[in-house]
Protein backbone atom coordinates (compact mmCIF):
# COMPACT_ATOMS: atom_id res chain seq x y z
CA UNK A 1 0.00 0.00 0.00
CA UNK A 2 2.82 2.48 0.96
CA UNK A 3 4.43 2.36 -2.40
CA UNK A 4 0.77 2.96 -3.92
CA UNK A 5 0.32 5.72 -1.86
CA UNK A 6 4.10 7.02 -2.71
CA UNK A 7 3.41 7.04 -6.29
CA UNK A 8 0.16 8.97 -6.42
CA UNK A 9 1.93 11.83 -4.46
CA UNK A 10 5.32 11.29 -6.80
CA UNK A 11 3.27 11.63 -9.97
CA UNK A 12 2.13 15.50 -10.21
CA UNK A 13 6.27 15.62 -10.29
CA UNK A 14 6.53 13.89 -13.49
CA UNK A 15 4.40 17.07 -15.79
CA UNK A 16 6.12 20.13 -14.32
CA UNK A 17 7.48 22.12 -16.44
CA UNK A 18 10.72 21.87 -15.52
CA UNK A 19 10.86 18.76 -17.45
CA UNK A 20 10.06 20.00 -20.83
CA UNK A 21 13.95 19.93 -21.80
CA UNK A 22 14.65 22.14 -24.67
CA UNK A 23 17.63 19.81 -25.83
CA UNK A 24 18.17 16.06 -26.19
CA UNK A 25 21.64 16.33 -24.51
CA UNK A 26 19.58 17.44 -21.54
CA UNK A 27 16.89 15.23 -21.98
CA UNK A 28 19.27 12.43 -21.86
CA UNK A 29 21.09 13.83 -18.77
CA UNK A 30 18.01 14.29 -16.71
CA UNK A 31 17.09 10.91 -17.22
CA UNK A 32 19.79 9.25 -16.31
CA UNK A 33 19.89 11.44 -13.17
CA UNK A 34 16.50 10.65 -11.98
CA UNK A 35 16.47 7.24 -13.06
CA UNK A 36 18.73 6.54 -10.17
CA UNK A 37 17.27 9.29 -7.55
CA UNK A 38 13.68 9.55 -8.79
CA UNK A 39 13.00 7.36 -11.22
CA UNK A 40 8.94 8.00 -10.53
CA UNK A 41 9.71 11.50 -11.71
CA UNK A 42 11.64 9.88 -14.60
CA UNK A 43 8.60 9.12 -16.76
CA UNK A 44 8.13 12.14 -17.74
CA UNK A 45 10.63 12.43 -19.91
CA UNK A 46 9.84 9.11 -21.49
CA UNK A 47 8.39 9.98 -25.34
CA UNK A 48 4.58 9.25 -25.24
CA UNK A 49 4.55 6.11 -27.55
CA UNK A 50 7.37 4.69 -25.82
CA UNK A 51 5.86 5.24 -22.57
CA UNK A 52 2.59 3.80 -23.70
CA UNK A 53 4.40 0.41 -25.01
CA UNK A 54 6.30 0.15 -21.27
CA UNK A 55 3.09 0.45 -19.46
CA UNK A 56 1.75 -1.91 -21.58
CA UNK A 57 4.49 -4.55 -21.10
CA UNK A 58 4.37 -4.32 -17.16
CA UNK A 59 -0.04 -4.98 -17.68
CA UNK A 60 0.58 -7.79 -19.45
CA UNK A 61 3.29 -9.21 -16.77
CA UNK A 62 1.36 -8.86 -13.89
CA UNK A 63 -1.91 -9.60 -15.00
CA UNK A 64 -3.93 -12.53 -13.38
CA UNK A 65 -3.80 -14.49 -17.04
CA UNK A 66 0.17 -14.52 -17.62
CA UNK A 67 0.83 -16.97 -14.92
CA UNK A 68 -0.42 -18.25 -11.67
CA UNK A 69 2.88 -15.78 -9.36
CA UNK A 70 1.19 -12.78 -10.97
CA UNK A 71 -1.34 -11.73 -8.85
CA UNK A 72 1.22 -12.03 -6.05
CA UNK A 73 3.95 -10.43 -7.50
CA UNK A 74 1.37 -7.27 -8.53
CA UNK A 75 0.01 -6.82 -4.91
CA UNK A 76 4.09 -6.82 -3.57
CA UNK A 77 5.29 -4.16 -6.08
CA UNK A 78 2.20 -2.29 -6.84
CA UNK A 79 0.43 -2.96 -3.27
CA UNK A 80 -2.53 -5.39 -2.37
CA UNK A 81 -5.01 -2.79 -3.32
CA UNK A 82 -3.45 -3.42 -7.13
CA UNK A 83 -6.44 -5.94 -8.52
CA UNK A 84 -6.56 -7.51 -11.85
CA UNK A 85 -9.43 -5.19 -12.49
CA UNK A 86 -7.77 -2.11 -11.31
CA UNK A 87 -4.45 -3.04 -13.68
CA UNK A 88 -6.60 -3.57 -16.78
CA UNK A 89 -8.43 -0.38 -16.13
CA UNK A 90 -5.53 1.81 -14.85
CA UNK A 91 -4.08 4.86 -16.81
CA UNK A 92 -0.26 4.28 -18.08
CA UNK A 93 0.55 7.11 -16.49
CA UNK A 94 -0.42 5.57 -12.97
CA UNK A 95 0.72 2.14 -13.24
CA UNK A 96 4.27 2.90 -14.44
CA UNK A 97 4.48 5.09 -11.25
CA UNK A 98 3.27 2.46 -9.08
CA UNK A 99 5.71 0.25 -10.48
CA UNK A 100 8.75 2.31 -10.64
CA UNK A 101 7.61 3.89 -7.11
CA UNK A 102 8.40 -0.12 -6.19
CA UNK A 103 11.97 0.29 -6.14
CA UNK A 104 12.27 3.63 -4.67
CA UNK A 105 13.71 2.50 -1.00
CA UNK A 106 16.38 0.41 -2.86
CA UNK A 107 17.69 3.53 -4.31
CA UNK A 108 18.14 5.40 -0.80
CA UNK A 109 21.71 4.67 -0.71
CA UNK A 110 22.98 5.49 -4.07
CA UNK A 111 23.85 9.03 -5.99
CA UNK A 112 24.73 9.77 -9.63
CA UNK A 113 27.05 12.37 -10.87
CA UNK A 114 26.70 13.17 -14.35
CA UNK A 115 30.02 13.23 -16.15
CA UNK A 116 29.01 14.66 -19.67
CA UNK A 117 26.80 13.68 -22.58
CA UNK A 118 27.55 13.84 -26.84
CA UNK A 119 25.14 13.12 -29.44
CA UNK A 120 25.13 12.17 -32.88
CA UNK A 121 22.34 12.78 -35.11
CA UNK A 122 20.07 9.23 -35.94
CA UNK A 123 21.10 7.48 -39.43
CA UNK A 124 17.30 7.31 -39.84
CA UNK A 125 14.80 9.34 -38.42
CA UNK A 126 14.40 12.93 -36.85
CA UNK A 127 15.79 11.88 -33.40
CA UNK A 128 19.62 11.88 -31.73
CA UNK A 129 21.68 9.02 -30.05
CA UNK A 130 23.11 10.92 -26.74
CA UNK A 131 25.55 8.95 -24.87
CA UNK A 132 26.06 9.71 -21.14
CA UNK A 133 28.83 9.53 -18.76
CA UNK A 134 27.90 8.59 -15.53
CA UNK A 135 29.39 8.14 -12.35
CA UNK A 136 27.74 5.90 -9.99
CA UNK A 137 28.08 6.01 -6.23
CA UNK A 138 26.17 3.39 -3.90
CA UNK A 139 26.90 0.94 -1.05
CA UNK A 140 28.96 -1.28 -3.18
CA UNK A 141 31.70 1.71 -4.08
CA UNK A 142 31.53 3.61 -7.45
CA UNK A 143 31.78 2.89 -10.93
CA UNK A 144 32.12 4.76 -14.11
CA UNK A 145 29.26 3.96 -16.71
CA UNK A 146 28.13 5.00 -20.04
CA UNK A 147 24.08 4.77 -20.92
CA UNK A 148 23.27 5.44 -24.68
CA UNK A 149 19.68 6.79 -25.10
CA UNK A 150 17.53 7.78 -28.51
CA UNK A 151 16.14 10.73 -28.11
CA UNK A 152 13.29 12.77 -30.03
CA UNK A 153 10.91 15.82 -30.23
CA UNK A 154 7.75 15.40 -28.83
CA UNK A 155 5.61 18.03 -29.81
CA UNK A 156 7.95 21.27 -28.27
CA UNK A 157 10.07 19.29 -25.87
CA UNK A 158 12.87 16.49 -26.02
CA UNK A 159 11.46 12.94 -24.90
CA UNK A 160 13.46 9.44 -24.13
CA UNK A 161 12.90 6.77 -25.70
CA UNK A 162 12.26 3.93 -23.09
CA UNK A 163 15.76 2.29 -23.04
CA UNK A 164 16.21 -1.63 -23.52
CA UNK A 165 17.38 -2.58 -20.47
CA UNK A 166 14.60 -1.71 -18.53
CA UNK A 167 12.83 -4.48 -21.08
CA UNK A 168 15.64 -7.16 -19.85
CA UNK A 169 14.32 -6.32 -16.41
CA UNK A 170 10.82 -7.30 -17.07
CA UNK A 171 11.92 -10.16 -19.67
CA UNK A 172 13.68 -11.69 -16.39
CA UNK A 173 10.07 -11.33 -14.46
CA UNK A 174 8.62 -13.00 -17.15
CA UNK A 175 10.88 -15.69 -17.64
CA UNK A 176 10.53 -16.62 -13.64
CA UNK A 177 6.89 -16.22 -13.41
CA UNK A 178 6.38 -18.53 -16.50
CA UNK A 179 8.46 -21.64 -14.41
CA UNK A 180 5.14 -21.77 -12.50
CA UNK A 181 2.64 -21.83 -15.53
CA UNK A 182 0.47 -25.82 -15.20
CA UNK A 183 1.61 -27.31 -18.33
CA UNK A 184 -1.24 -28.60 -19.79
CA UNK A 185 -4.17 -26.35 -18.34
CA UNK A 186 -6.58 -28.53 -20.43
CA UNK A 187 -5.86 -32.31 -20.50
CA UNK A 188 -7.19 -33.78 -23.28
CA UNK A 189 -10.85 -35.93 -21.89
CA UNK A 190 -11.62 -37.34 -25.26
CA UNK A 191 -10.44 -36.89 -29.28
CA UNK A 192 -11.18 -33.66 -30.50
CA UNK A 193 -13.66 -33.46 -33.05
CA UNK A 194 -11.62 -30.50 -34.51
CA UNK A 195 -8.91 -31.90 -37.35
CA UNK A 196 -5.27 -31.34 -36.72
CA UNK A 197 -2.72 -30.88 -38.83
CA UNK A 198 1.13 -29.73 -38.47
CA UNK A 199 2.17 -29.82 -42.16
CA UNK A 200 5.50 -29.29 -43.79
CA UNK A 201 5.14 -25.83 -45.37
CA UNK A 202 6.99 -23.31 -47.33
CA UNK A 203 6.52 -19.44 -48.67
CA UNK A 204 7.03 -21.30 -52.03
CA UNK A 205 5.86 -24.07 -54.58
CA UNK A 206 7.64 -27.50 -53.83
CA UNK A 207 7.15 -30.52 -54.98
CA UNK A 208 4.50 -32.43 -53.10
CA UNK A 209 2.89 -29.39 -51.91
CA UNK A 210 -0.50 -28.16 -52.62
CA UNK A 211 -1.30 -24.49 -52.22
CA UNK A 212 -3.39 -23.38 -49.84
CA UNK A 213 -4.70 -19.50 -47.97
CA UNK A 214 -3.13 -18.52 -44.80
CA UNK A 215 -6.14 -15.51 -43.93
CA UNK A 216 -5.48 -13.23 -40.89
CA UNK A 217 -7.54 -10.26 -39.62
CA UNK A 218 -4.71 -8.04 -39.60
CA UNK A 219 -2.56 -8.99 -41.91
CA UNK A 220 -4.62 -10.29 -44.89
CA UNK A 221 -4.40 -13.05 -47.01
CA UNK A 222 -0.85 -14.97 -47.75
CA UNK A 223 -0.32 -18.02 -50.46
CA UNK A 224 1.30 -20.77 -49.05
CA UNK A 225 2.05 -23.95 -49.86
CA UNK A 226 1.43 -27.17 -47.01
CA UNK A 227 2.46 -30.81 -47.93
CA UNK A 228 -0.29 -33.41 -47.81
CA UNK A 229 1.01 -36.20 -45.10
CA UNK A 230 0.37 -34.47 -41.58
CA UNK A 231 3.29 -35.45 -39.36
CA UNK A 232 1.25 -34.90 -36.04
CA UNK A 233 -2.58 -35.05 -35.81
CA UNK A 234 -5.18 -34.32 -32.93
CA UNK A 235 -4.41 -38.26 -32.40
CA UNK A 236 -0.89 -37.85 -30.87
CA UNK A 237 -2.94 -34.21 -28.84
CA UNK A 238 -2.36 -34.97 -24.62
CA UNK A 239 -3.25 -31.51 -23.25
CA UNK A 240 -3.28 -27.93 -24.48
CA UNK A 241 -2.63 -24.75 -22.96
CA UNK A 242 -3.27 -21.07 -24.29
CA UNK A 243 -0.43 -17.95 -22.69
CA UNK A 244 1.05 -14.70 -23.61
CA UNK A 245 4.54 -16.30 -24.80
CA UNK A 246 4.96 -15.46 -28.61
CA UNK A 247 7.72 -12.81 -27.95
CA UNK A 248 7.53 -9.38 -30.58
CA UNK A 249 10.27 -7.46 -29.35
CA UNK A 250 9.38 -5.82 -26.02
CA UNK A 251 5.42 -7.72 -26.22
CA UNK A 252 3.75 -10.89 -26.03
CA UNK A 253 1.39 -12.25 -28.46
CA UNK A 254 -1.15 -15.29 -27.52
CA UNK A 255 0.29 -18.75 -27.99
CA UNK A 256 -1.00 -22.26 -28.58
CA UNK A 257 0.59 -24.89 -26.22
CA UNK A 258 0.08 -28.57 -27.45
CA UNK A 259 1.79 -31.40 -24.90
CA UNK A 260 2.18 -34.17 -27.26
CA UNK A 261 1.87 -38.06 -26.15
CA UNK A 262 5.61 -40.13 -27.07
CA UNK A 263 4.64 -41.52 -30.28
CA UNK A 264 4.02 -37.75 -31.51
CA UNK A 265 6.53 -36.66 -30.24
CA UNK A 266 8.92 -38.61 -31.53
CA UNK A 267 7.81 -38.12 -35.10
CA UNK A 268 8.19 -34.74 -34.77
CA UNK A 269 11.22 -34.92 -33.56
CA UNK A 270 12.63 -36.78 -36.05
CA UNK A 271 11.11 -34.58 -38.72
CA UNK A 272 12.24 -31.12 -37.58
CA UNK A 273 15.91 -32.77 -36.86
CA UNK A 274 15.62 -33.79 -40.57
CA UNK A 275 14.10 -30.18 -41.59
CA UNK A 276 15.79 -27.43 -39.70
CA UNK A 277 15.69 -23.93 -40.92
CA UNK A 278 12.47 -25.15 -43.01
CA UNK A 279 8.71 -23.71 -42.42
CA UNK A 280 5.94 -25.92 -40.09
CA UNK A 281 2.44 -24.82 -40.24
CA UNK A 282 -0.83 -25.97 -38.11
CA UNK A 283 -3.99 -26.30 -39.97
CA UNK A 284 -7.23 -26.85 -37.77
CA UNK A 285 -9.91 -28.19 -39.97
CA UNK A 286 -8.80 -27.32 -43.17
CA UNK A 287 -7.19 -23.54 -42.20
CA UNK A 288 -4.19 -22.26 -41.67
CA UNK A 289 -4.07 -21.02 -38.31
CA UNK A 290 0.11 -20.64 -37.75
CA UNK A 291 3.08 -20.56 -39.42
CA UNK A 292 6.37 -20.79 -37.90
CA UNK A 293 10.37 -21.32 -38.73
CA UNK A 294 11.69 -24.63 -37.21
CA UNK A 295 14.61 -23.35 -35.03
CA UNK A 296 16.00 -26.41 -33.50
CA UNK A 297 14.74 -29.89 -32.73
CA UNK A 298 10.91 -29.82 -31.54
CA UNK A 299 9.89 -32.04 -28.87
CA UNK A 300 6.28 -33.03 -26.77
CA UNK A 301 6.23 -29.45 -25.90
CA UNK A 302 5.32 -26.95 -28.79
CA UNK A 303 4.35 -23.62 -29.07
CA UNK A 304 2.73 -22.15 -31.95
CA UNK A 305 2.58 -18.04 -32.17
CA UNK A 306 -1.26 -17.13 -32.46
CA UNK A 307 -0.41 -13.60 -33.12
CA UNK A 308 -3.93 -12.19 -35.02
CA UNK A 309 -5.91 -13.81 -32.14
CA UNK A 310 -6.97 -12.73 -28.52
CA UNK A 311 -5.97 -14.72 -25.63
CA UNK A 312 -9.09 -15.59 -24.50
CA UNK A 313 -9.87 -16.63 -27.99
CA UNK A 314 -6.47 -19.01 -27.98
CA UNK A 315 -7.85 -20.71 -24.54
CA UNK A 316 -11.14 -21.53 -25.72
CA UNK A 317 -9.02 -23.21 -28.80
CA UNK A 318 -7.08 -24.80 -26.62
CA UNK A 319 -10.24 -26.10 -24.46
CA UNK A 320 -12.26 -27.38 -28.04
CA UNK A 321 -8.51 -29.40 -28.94
CA UNK A 322 -9.04 -31.07 -25.66
CA UNK A 323 -12.91 -32.04 -26.15
CA UNK A 324 -13.92 -30.13 -23.44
Amino acid sequence: MRAAILAASLLPFAAQAGDCLKSAEAAARQFVALGVTDPVRSAGLVESASLEAYGERIRQVLDDRYAPGSVAIRQRLLGPDWSDERLRSAATEELVAAYLAAGLAQRANYRVQILGASSSRQRWGMGKDVTVSYRLAGPNGEQELKKVLSVAQDSSCWKVEMPFDVYDRIGVLANALKEGRPEPVHAVKSRSAIKLQLLHASYLPKEGMHETIWSRSRSGETRIWVGREPIVTEAGLLGTSAYWSCDNVNFEYPSLHLLLNPGAAQALNDWSSAHLGEDLALLLDGKVVSYGKVAGKLDRHLQLCMADRSLEEVDALAADLAGK
